[in-house]
């Protein structure tokens, strides 16, 4: 067995407790590894770099995470030094190798913090990385989890490197080159590949928010394989499993921005997983994900994907249809338990206050709606575009925060209650659920922000989708 080694983690809180958190995570999935930091020891106070050194005795290497902001110091006052460069400096006194990260320009940090850091601090974070970055930087990052990566790949190098000095200095014949166990790289491999970051549908107010990020072999659809000679069989769908058992090399071909590096990201998270010999995801699909009644509708149905989904997966950048109301919550509820957030389905307040929070007559404002804002219909039977239309190709029509199709495309299931229906009817038609937003086979008078629509939780029906919002875990119904 490896010998434990003890390695202290640096970096401040404010700017990048996610990242700092995901690091953590990514270093205690290697057994053989201790991190010892800021969570270990009582709050900081004028003694701290007594603190920083008892705890940096028995450490053997120092990581530092550097980002845009200085952090906190004993007195807060100008000319102080933070309690992560004084690490730094203890680290360096105690002769331990230092491996530093800096965050790139693009990293994102809310206006908030920047506009609550003084400048005497923002002045000598700059200082403190330029001093650093000219010995032992070893990466830049943006991102939280591939930077999780680069560490553990950093930190097994340095290893390895350690391994070698130590040997060439003992001058011994090398021993048996013991069996490798690549788990914590396959496990960092998927947490690097395994999701698809979607810009503005995350955390935070209008066109800033966060990226949220979703699961890659939920999100990518069905593939479709050529038939060899062999088979005979015209195109037809075929797992990636499937394909990579047929063969060891794959052409992949496609113009610029046709997904080529997502599907390498999809395949290198299928093969780390094959390879740690553990299943595939289910999806919404756990009857954990459902209420006892949607789950009743479920296997009555026989619901196993959404209405008419071959075909929908013809066209991956349109809003999903075809799904019930309970589908829709046990997306919400899959969705809560892979990221860790908690998500489900709007109110009609939450989604009244996307669309019209200044009582404004549509999403976009007072004008009536044109086909540059909106897909709807001219009147009824007669669609502007007939069919639902990739999210986001109205820019026009956005609402005032951001959100994207509102008004037209489809409608959009709401967690509320549209009407009370009679008791022996709801027991085997469901309740009715609140619809919003109108769609695309409906005339304009239909996408007012003030309008609203209902129907059945176990219907299915192609003019029907929804959207997530993110909640309070208490709030998501089950």
């Amino acid at each position: 067995m490896a010998e434990l080694v003890r390695v202290f983690l640096s970096s401040t809180s404010k700017d990048l407790q996610r990242v700092r958190d995901a690091v953590i995570r990514g270093l205690r999935k290697t057994s053989d590894i201790h991190v010892v930091g800021m969570e270990d020891f009582p709050a900081h106070d004028a003694s701290a770099v007594e603190t920083d050194a008892r705890y940096l005795d028995g450490c053997s290497l120092f990581i530092g995470l550097l980002g845009p902001l200085y952090g906190s110091t004993p007195t807060d006052q100008p000319g102080d030094t933070s309690y992560t460069e004084r690490e730094y400096e203890e680290a360096t006194r105690h002769c331990l190798p230092r491996l530093m990260f800096l965050t790139d320009d693009d990293f994102p940090v809310p206006q908030r913090l920047f506009r609550s850091e003084p400048s005497w601090k923002l002045e000598q974070q700059d200082q403190f990385r330029r001093r650093v970055s000219g010995t032992h930087v070893v990466g830049v990052f943006t991102a939280s989890d591939k930077l999780a990566t680069d560490v553990v790949t950093a930190v097994s190098k340095w290893r390895i490197d350690q391994a070698a000095g130590e040997n060439t200095r003992s001058q011994k014949p090398p021993s048996p080159k013991p069996k490798v166990d690549l788990t914590p790289w396959l496990d960092a491999l998927i947490q690097r590949t395994g999701h698809i970051a979607i810009s503005g549908i995350g955390s935070g107010v209008g066109r800033t928010r966060d990226a949220a990020r979703y699961p890659i072999e939920q999100l990518y659809t069905t593939l479709r394989s050529r038939g060899d000679a062999e088979a005979d069989a015209p195109d037809r769908s075929l797992t990636l499993g499937d394909l990579m058992s047929r063969s060891r090399r794959l052409l992949i071909e496609g113009q610029p921005g046709a997904g080529k590096t997502t599907f390498l990201k999809l395949a290198a998270t299928v093969l780390a997983r094959d390879c740690l010999g553990r299943p595939g995801p289910q999806g919404g699909h756990r009857q954990d994900h459902w209420s006892e009644e949607g789950w009743r509708f479920r296997q009555n149905g026989g619901w196993t994907a959404p209405r008419g989904w071959e075909s929908q997966t013809e066209h991956p950048n349109r809003p999903v249809t075809g799904v019930s109301w309970y589908e829709a919550m046990a997306y919400c509820r899959w969705l809560s338990a892979e990221t860790g957030r908690a998500f489900g389905l709007p109110t009609e307040r939450e989604w009244g206050a996307a669309a019209t929070p200044d009582g404004r007559t549509y999403p976009w404002g007072e004008p009536a709606p044109d086909p540059e804002r909106a897909n709807f219909a001219k009147k009824l039977g007669e669609p502007n575009v007939g069919h639902p239309t990739p999210v986001g190709i109205y820019p026009a029509g956005d609402g005032p925060d951001g959100h994207c199709d509102l008004a037209g495309n489809v409608w959009e299931w709401c967690r509320d209650v549209e009407a009370a229906g009679l008791e022996d009817r709801v027991e085997r038609y469901g309740p009715t659920k609140a619809l919003r937003g109108g769609a695309w086979n409906d005339p304009a008078g239909t996408l007012r922000a003030a309008g609203r629509n209902g129907d059945r939780t176990p219907r299915r029906s192609g003019v029907v989708g929804f959207r997530v919002a993110a909640a309070d875990a208490n709030t998501v119904e089950h």
